[in-house]
């Protein structure tokens, strides 16, 4: 057995884990040597961040410190840097502060050009626009971003809030609300996309004590009560059309980009297209969920491991059929054209604060904010602690009686707040049809087989099934002999990646480095894994573990069970 491995943000990789994966590890296997080279560049341009944050924070340099590298936070699209403030005596500033800076590998910028603009823009407006339209939501304060640059007009000198004030006069005319940023040019770090915001002090990731309270009765339903408030909050307001908020370079927040999911970015990351413009909004569901289903394919036709065996091919691309085929159960012409609202699918245990009792106390990463259908808004997945397609009896029973808990705590707040049912209604209607099933799939990377066998098929009579001649116009026997090439040539490359890793660093010294024993590499692992899942906040969208084995039994564990 090969004990060699590849130091990656999930881990020491095998080459055997590497391989026992239906994710296409590609990437994976050589984003160590990416994010070196990146951290190797920040580290050299300190002096650069910190002058950047000096001129956000309106603050001498000498009250910034910024953390060592060992105190970096490395996921799959972002690296944050800690940094103290010792200021103390203003009240406007915090104690401690985020510089956090997109990965250009790790969101496919040489891909696809404009990934890391793209989600800079986004995930500012959604902050800009949850603090004015619901300010009761507890979220971090956002100081300042690097799109160009912007800085939070509160930190801003008198005669830039002045010029902020004639800007924000001139637009209102134009029906344009300027936000309370003020533009100005950058002159450090050009080259970066970034965001500052506030650290986060009060509370600690729910993930960090799920697994052994979530039985605890009482904290269950203060996070649910304080998750259906803020699910109800957003549910209130409609909004025109489908897509995600975006900020133009005077600081105008707009309704105006393309839904950005964490599969836009992930698809971007390996290679696969998405085809749908950055410009592109919808005013009816049907186009957004025909583009969900061509997101599927594009995965199918472009990644190369996507499919691992005939019967595998098959599997996934029929399941991909007779989810199509159930469409109409589930989205009418009635439910087509709206209400649109602001969807928060990345809430999951690790962007949720918690005190002790489990009172939410701020969400972060809100990265991943689109206007969605509200057909789409639903109970999160991972109430049971388990993945989206691992809730089959006798989870499944668990899982039910806690997602009517949850249905029970937004019923509650609905008559709290003088409203009628609707929304605690249409989440019951949503489990007693399978839309819940249904929406999940459709949001999943590559789970929905599972999802689709468990949980939708027995919604289709035999004679309705789809039975697969063509994929996409292509013959599907040749279509999946074109991919089981595709997984030889990809095995072959996994297989390169190691030997030329070994190549660097030798294979002797390397042997003198492994660590001792099975047992203990696995530790290691497990324990980066953890580290990295609760800091980025399963942000690299999981992992499935079991290659095509786990695809038939059943054993995925996509992140999107809340994600």
């Amino acid at each position: 057995m090969d004990d060699f491995t590849i130091a990656t943000s999930r881990g020491h990789l095998t080459i055997a884990e590497a391989l026992d994966t239906d994710h296409d590890m590609i990437p994976t296997l050589l984003s160590g040597q990416q994010n070196d080279k990146f951290k190797d560049e920040l580290e050299r341009r300190r002096s650069d961040i910190e002058k950047l944050i000096q001129r956000h924070l309106r603050i001498p340099q000498s009250q910034i410190m910024l953390s060592q590298r060992s105190d970096w936070i490395q996921g799959s699209f972002n690296i944050c840097l800690p940094v103290r403030i010792t200021n103390t005596r203003s009240s406007r500033l915090p104690r401690q502060v985020i510089i956090r800076f997109v990965l250009p590998h790790g969101v496919g910028e040489p891909f696809s050009p404009g990934n890391v603009d793209e989600k800079i823009r986004c995930e500012a407006a959604t902050y800009v626009w949850l603090h004015q339209t619901h300010p009761t939501i507890p979220i971090p304060r956002l100081f300042g971003m690097g799109v160009p640059g912007f800085t939070s007009i509160e930190n801003e000198s008198w005669w830039n809030w002045t010029i902020w004030h004639l800007r924000r006069s001139l637009a209102w005319p134009h029906g344009k609300t300027l936000s309370p940023y003020f533009a100005h040019r950058r002159e450090a770090l050009t080259d970066l996309g970034y965001l500052l915001i506030e650290h986060v002090v009060e509370g600690k990731m729910l993930s960090s004590s799920f697994k052994a309270s979530r039985h605890d009765g009482n904290r269950r339903a203060n996070l649910y009560r304080g998750l259906a408030r803020i699910m109800l909050r957003l549910a209130s307001v409609p909004l025109p059309r489908i897509g995600s908020w975006t900020m133009d370079d005077r600081g105008i927040v707009s309704l105006t980009n393309r839904p950005l999911l964490d599969l836009t970015l992930f698809f971007g990351k390996h290679q696969i297209p998405t085809d749908i413009p950055r410009n592109m909004t919808y005013t009816s569901a049907q186009p957004f969920i025909h583009d969900k289903f061509a997101y599927q394919e594009n995965r199918m036709r472009h990644q190369p491991n996507s499919i691992l065996s005939k019967a595998d091919g098959i599997g996934q691309l029929s399941a991909l059929a007779n989810l199509r085929r159930l469409q109409s159960r589930f989205w009418d012409q009635r439910s087509c054209g709206g209400p649109f609202v602001l969807t928060l699918p990345d809430m999951h245990q690790s962007n949720i604060f918690v005190d002790d009792d489990w009172n939410v106390t701020s969400l972060i990463d809100l990265e991943f904010a689109p206007v969605a259908p509200v057909q789409i808004w639903k109970v999160p997945v991972w109430l049971s602690d388990r993945g989206v397609d691992q809730i089959e009896r006798p989870d499944f029973d668990e899982y039910q009686s806690l997602y009517n808990e949850f249905v029970s705590a937004i019923e509650r707040e609905e008559e709290a707040g003088g409203q009628d049912n609707t929304y605690s209604s249409k989440l019951r209607q949503d489990w007693s049809t399978g839309n819940f099933w249904y929406s999940t799939a459709l949001g999943s990377i590559d789970a929905y087989p599972a999802i689709f066998d468990q949980h939708l098929q027995q919604k289709l009579d035999d004679a309705d099934k789809v039975t697969l001649t063509q994929f996409c116009g292509e013959d599907v026997s040749e279509f999946i002999e074109k991919k089981l090439e595709d997984f030889r040539r990809y095995e072959e490359r996994i297989h390169e990646i190691f030997e030329e890793a070994k190549a660097r660093e030798g294979v002797g010294s390397r042997a003198g480095d492994m660590l001792e024993g099975a047992e203990a590499r696995e530790d290691e692992v497990k324990k980066v894994k953890k580290t990295f899942e609760e800091a980025e906040a399963c942000e690299g969208l999981g992992e499935w573990r079991g290659g095509e084995e786990g695809r038939k039994d059943g054993q995925f564990t996509d992140c999107d069970s809340g994600a």
